[in-house]
Formats: structure tokens, C-alpha cells, sequence
């Protein structure tokens, strides 16, 4: 019991690490694209 929950913990640490990672990488792309859009307009 006490393992299943310090492995639950750890995945749930992965997994915000991935989705940190990824809003991370979604703003780079925005960032990238849109602020040569903000600027032509």
C-alpha cells in the first residue's frame, strides 16, 4: 500500500513535469508565430 502510494506521487510528479514542459513549448511556438502576426497588423 505504502509502495502504491509513493509510485502514484511519482507519476503524478511525471506527468506535471510533461505537462509543464509541454505549455512551456506551446508558448514558445505562440510567442514564435504570433508576435511577426502582431506586428504586420
Amino acid at each position: 500500500m505504502i509502495f502504491f502510494v509513493s509510485f502514484s506521487r511519482l507519476g503524478l510528479i511525471l506527468l506535471y513535469r510533461m505537462v509543464e514542459k509541454t505549455f512551456q513549448f506551446l508558448i514558445l511556438l505562440i510567442e514564435k508565430y504570433f508576435y511577426p502576426l502582431k506586428k504586420l497588423i
